[in-house]
């Protein structure tokens, strides 16, 4: 019985060292590869408009899509790439924030005026921490 459990954790720690190798590299060609980049990015673009609408979860996808491409268009070449992550993490959540608090607060403000004030803040913000 004590064999099978070191079998296992060690299939396991390999497992999630083969993970986390296989993510840096993946990382480190996004970096590298403009057109990769490009490609991920209109994809992500794409998946926004495909996704089905009657959908529970379809927030949660939306939020995770705005952060990738937060990550992929303007903090990937952050060498950390956690610091990297929680830059998109912070983004994504102004981006958000301002954008419910605008549509709370003023229900009658047209959507154009609202794409151009969240575009205007999140543009702030990369001005900001860049």
């Amino acid at each position: 019985m004590r064999n099978i459990k070191g079998v296992v954790a060690y299939l396991i720690i390999s497992i999630e060292n083969w993970w986390r190798e296989s993510m840096k590299n993946w990382i480190e060609q996004i970096r590298q590869n403009k057109r990769l980049r490009s490609v991920i990015f209109i994809l992500l673009l794409g998946l926004v408009y495909f996704l089905p609408q009657p959908y529970v979860l379809t927030d949660i996808a939306y939020v995770l899509i705005l952060f990738l491409i937060v990550y992929i268009s303007s903090y990937i070449h952050t060498v950390p790439a956690w610091k990297g992550l929680v830059y998109s993490l912070i983004g994504t959540i102004i981006v958000i924030v301002v954008f419910l608090s605008i549509i709370t607060l003023f229900p009658n403000i047209p959507f154009l005026l609202v794409l151009v004030i969240v575009t205007l803040t999140a543009g702030l913000y990369r001005y900001l921490i860049s």
